[in-house]
């Protein structure tokens, strides 16, 4: 189809235009590691002579060696009397609850198969198995506690040892993705069964859980808008989007901002809506919630003039199959700090007016709507 006018001065990408590698497999099943070794304060589990087990470490990346937490070394082990004794343990990886995004990623992925139905893992381990978090998870233990339905001496983390202990069986649930490198179908699912259990705990509804198979659009729902503009000044913002937001919302768009809502709420908003747009953040991993049911949804994304994407929206959006297209409007703002709190923040600012990017993410929207598979803005693909 022809370019809309109102898109011909700005670079739209679909997915092939990342021209990112191939993504990674997500191994399925369990590591079982007799006689492993977990010293205090530890991110993985090492041999009983103290080697690291590298599956055992939580990754960022593709290469081998890409640890979240630095590339992990080798301890020296103690003699019998320097060590403390268990027998069979459940070692998680990474399971914070604090960070929207990496829950419905890193979380959920490591936490998939014990939350799997069928594979029953925790009924099928010693009846006094204890679940280890790694130690930067500490303050993860009373949420995972919860949603697995632990006794309380059968979950702690790391960082609550005194001496390192041996134990005689180690379990490892190998997770259903890794970050920047691959999103397993299988991860959709885990995202669906943890934000479930999240709501039965929480005493929700239990009338949300259909919406996992809910895939179609409500026509009479306005298109929606994911803001991020009032998010706290920890997170990532845009300068200028406040604008962008009033100039969508004059347009008849629905402009909504998550954190706000209840995820029950926002699972019914973004189930109905026709098409989504919003500058490429977390609140975008929760389509996951939806898997491949979503296939063939228009989704854009606000993104830099760079061309950057985080890998993990790439492989998730071409897991579901979603019509995806960005924009490349933002740019580094250099008037936010660099750390606020000591916290870095990505600093960002609309790269375009706000009432131009409307009418550009308007007529998009339209494009996509009457011709999924031409709406791209002809860009260039990227360079090897």
């Amino acid at each position: 189809m022809k370019t809309p006018v109102l898109l011909q001065d700005l670079e739209v990408l679909n997915l092939d235009e990342f021209r990112l590698p191939a993504p990674g497999v997500a191994p399925e099943g369990l590591i079982e590691l007799h006689d492993g070794l977990l010293f205090p304060g530890a991110h993985g589990v090492f041999d009983r002579l103290g080697r690291p087990i590298p599956e055992s470490f939580l990754r960022r990346g593709p290469g081998a060696s890409e640890y979240a937490y630095g590339e992990p070394q080798a301890h020296e082990v103690p003699g019998a009397s320097g060590l403390d004794w268990g027998d069979e343990i459940l070692f998680v990886p990474y399971a914070r609850f604090d960070i929207f995004g990496h829950l419905l990623t890193e979380a959920a992925a490591h936490l998939s198969l014990l939350l799997d139905p069928e594979a029953q893992l925790l009924a099928t381990t010693a009846a006094e198995a204890t679940v280890v978090l790694a130690a930067d998870s500490d303050q993860a233990i009373e949420p995972v506690r919860s949603l697995l339905g632990l006794e309380p001496h059968r979950i702690r983390s790391t960082r609550s040892l005194l001496r390192p202990l041996f134990c005689s069986r180690v379990l490892i649930p190998r997770p259903s993705m890794i970050n920047r490198c691959a999103v397993d179908r299988r991860h959709f699912l885990a995202v669906q069964r943890l934000l479930d259990r999240r709501y039965q705990l929480a005493g929700a509804s239990a009338g949300k859980a259909g919406l996992g198979g809910q895939t179609a659009a409500d026509p009479g729902q306005a298109r929606l808008y994911l803001g991020r503009s009032r998010l706290p000044p920890e997170c990532r913002r845009v300068a200028g989007e406040d604008l962008l937001e009033a100039e969508l919302q004059r347009r008849g768009w629905s402009v909504v901002y998550p954190e706000t809502l209840p995820l029950s709420e926002q699972l019914r908003l973004l189930a109905g809506a026709p098409i989504i747009a919003g500058c490429i953040g977390s609140a975008m991993h929760l389509l996951m919630y939806f898997g491949e049911g979503f296939a063939g949804r228009p989704l854009i994304g606000l993104g830099p003039i760079d061309r950057r994407l985080n890998r993990n929206f790439v492989y998730q959006f071409l897991q579901q199959r979603l019509d995806y297209r960005q924009i490349s409007c933002l740019d580094r703002d250099p008037e936010c700090p660099k750390r606020v709190h000591g916290v870095h923040v990505q600093d960002l600012r609309l790269a375009v007016a706000a009432p131009r990017l409307a009418e550009a993410i308007e007529a998009l929207a339209d494009a996509m709507v009457a011709d999924p598979a031409g709406a791209s803005g002809g860009s260039q693909p990227l360079p090897d």
